[in-house]
């Protein structure tokens, strides 16, 4: 395996009863990068992010972690590499912020076991990494969209993995905790080595956070690479439509996502 990279998924196809979901899906996903996964709706980013940690079980090809094949990795095992965020998580409103955190730690607890110091330790440090270290003993009903959304962010730093999978994370945000979410995201790879890949919707906060942009549709990868090369006029009205426009920001030169007028 390339030392360069962390994940590799090698021509990979996912199926969802019948219906193909991923077709011949290849990428080299480098350690410590931020990876924003973007494309129209059901073009099948929560299907590779499901793909990624074990969820779906792909027909053909293979994915690895740091030289270690996940057809070989017991599902508790891959929990201890590949943590998730799921999308809108409001199954356990009625749970402690601590209690979330906690379940974080599942794949080292034995069955029938308790939390012990260390794990309680490792989920208030996490807590404290995302801002909810306060709200501990809180219910999740209690808080924001944003904050429960920290919350289970810190549910993934707890699993102690390196890469953090997200899934839409700034969704149904206003656009304050939309920003507040992807500066814990980039601090998580600047300050703590995190490999995140994330899907998002807002192209234009995904081209200001994100090293690198993978563009899917219909299952299938259409360019991976910086923003500055998948934010072109041309490609992305071939992929959202012509009712969209891309212009520069004289200030920093970055290529920004607007839409255009139907007068």
């Amino acid at each position: 395996m390339d030392e360069k990279c962390i994940l590799k998924i090698n021509h990979v196809t996912s199926f969802l009863g019948s219906t193909k979901v991923l077709d011949n899906v290849s990428l080299d996903i480098k350690p410590g990068t931020l990876n924003g996964l973007i494309g129209v709706n059901g073009s099948g980013k929560t299907s590779l992010i499901n793909t990624i940690n074990g969820l779906i079980k792909p027909t053909e090809g293979s994915l690895d972690i740091d030289d270690l094949s996940l057809d070989s990795i017991p599902d508790k095992d891959i929990a201890k590499l590949i943590a998730t965020v799921p999308q809108n998580p409001t199954n356990m409103l009625g749970f402690s912020c601590l209690d979330v955190v906690l379940m974080g730690r599942n794949p080292y607890i034995p069955i029938g076991g308790w939390p012990n110091g260390s794990d309680i330790d490792i989920a208030y440090q996490s807590m404290k990494s995302t801002g909810v270290d306060q709200f501990a003993k809180r219910t999740l009903d209690t808080l924001s969209g944003g904050e429960i959304q920290r919350v289970f962010i810190a549910k993934g730093l707890a699993q102690g993995t390196g890469i953090l999978l997200l899934d839409e994370p700034i969704a149904n945000l206003d656009i304050s905790y939309q920003i507040q979410i992807m500066d814990i995201l980039l601090s998580l790879v600047h300050e703590q080595n995190f490999t995140i890949i994330t899907s998002l919707h807002d192209i234009n906060l995904a081209s200001l956070y994100c090293d690198n942009l993978i563009v899917i549709d219909k299952g299938a990868i259409l360019k991976t690479g910086p923003p500055s090369g998948i934010i072109e006029k041309d490609f992305i009205q071939s992929i959202f439509g012509n009712r969209l426009d891309v212009i520069r920001n004289p200030e920093d030169n970055r290529s920004i996502i607007i839409p255009k007028s139907i007068n």
